[in-house]
């Protein structure tokens, strides 16, 4: 009896060796939910006409990924973001999100540009996956669904800014618009000219051009034709370059104006003199004070890249941030980052940041121009 009892406990004390061997292998083998990272999809204009845009958003977000993880990280978990290039192309944008959800299954996604946000909406809506666009400026885009936020400037807050300045304090009437004809450009247009009708001026003329454009002197001709004493020009920064540059070289007279992706010191330097006359919108990233925030991370971007930032840096680093702050606040699973940032006060680089009842986070513009190589805000 004796010996059977040995052999039995014998045979327990293997099993148990057994599995904690077992416990120990699977437990290297398989990472506890709680140490993985938390995986955010950035989905972005990397290659392409927008490519500059893509790039500085991904460098904001970049600086905001490593400060997010030399602080611990969320809740003791680092951030990876994956990158993906969406080209600026609703189609590419589709597939991305779909290989992202399949391969790495984020918990948030970030996305730029009016197009992509529109494809992707409805998959985001079906994964319920909290969807945060920026550089997304088409009206009612978070009232296509529920799980879509911006954090963007929009067209119906840009537009009437530069429209109310050149009717109300450079006292013209007769305008032309060259536009680029997709949610974006569209969205723009009909902000600027409900605006400058609203005034009583006039749209004498409308061009259109498509994002992979080149040259513009046939649409600007045009507009000349229509005798407009300014031309109002929205497009992305090789756009403004190109267009700026082509209608100096034709020698137009007209007042050119634009968006504020002209204020954008990278621009105003690729610009040149093209820019001297001309009027466009700025946000408050551009004018903070020396000690500001801007300022600090203008220099940690600058040690770290190489170049200069820029507002799209900004929001960038604002986004990824405010995601980070909406996951310690309501936790990091997919329905926690929703419900944090429905709650979210964010004081970021672009000012106290919170979403309006429509998942919405807007901010003030000036208008400006420049004057001896400055940006100089104007009197409004």
């Amino acid at each position: 009896m004796a010996k059977i009892t040995k052999i039995i406990i014998g045979i327990i004390i293997v099993v148990i060796i057994i599995a904690g061997i077992w416990y120990g292998i699977s437990k290297k083998q398989t990472p506890s939910s709680e140490k993985e990272p938390i995986k955010i999809g950035a989905i972005l204009p990397l290659s392409g006409s927008g490519s500059y845009l893509g790039e500085q958003l991904r460098d904001g977000i970049l600086i905001a990924q490593e400060e997010i993880n030399k602080n611990g990280g969320i809740k003791g978990r680092l951030v990876d973001v994956i990158f993906e290039d969406s080209k600026g192309d609703p189609k590419e944008a589709v597939t991305v999100f779909n290989d992202l959800i399949l391969k790495e299954n984020p918990q948030a996604v970030i996305v730029a540009f009016s197009a992509p946000t529109l494809a992707l909406i409805p998959l985001a809506e079906n994964q319920k996956i909290p969807l945060i666009s920026t550089i997304t400026s088409a009206p009612g885009i978070t009232n296509k669904g529920n799980y879509i936020f911006r954090i963007f400037t929009t067209s119906e807050i840009d537009a009437p800014v530069i429209a109310k300045y050149a009717i109300d304090f450079l006292s013209l009437k007769n305008f032309g618009v060259l536009y680029m004809n997709d949610d974006y450009g569209l969205s723009y247009y009909e902000s600027f000219k409900k605006t400058i009708e609203s005034k009583g001026g006039k749209i004498v003329g409308a061009e259109t051009f498509t994002r992979s454009d080149a040259d513009f002197k046939t649409q600007l001709l045009k507009l000349k034709e229509k005798n407009p004493e300014a031309i109002y020009v929205v497009g992305l920064d090789s756009h403004y370059i190109t267009i700026f540059k082509q209608a100096k070289d034709l020698k137009l007279n007209q007042i050119l104006l634009g968006n504020w992706i002209l204020a954008s010191p990278n621009v105003i330097q690729k610009m040149g003199n093209t820019l001297d006359g001309s009027y466009f919108t700025t946000p408050l990233y551009y004018l903070e004070t020396p000690q500001g925030k801007s300022t600090i991370f203008n220099a940690k971007y600058q040690e770290k890249f190489n170049k200069t930032a820029d507002a799209y840096s900004a929001f960038g680093y604002d986004t990824l941030m405010i995601i980070a702050e909406a996951a310690k606040l309501k936790g990091v699973s997919r329905e926690g980052i929703y419900e944090g940032l429905l709650n979210i006060a964010y004081d970021g680089l672009l000012g106290n940041l919170s979403f309006d009842k429509d998942r919405e986070v807007n901010f003030q513009l000036y208008p400006a121009t420049i004057k001896n190589g400055k940006l100089e805000v104007l009197n409004f």
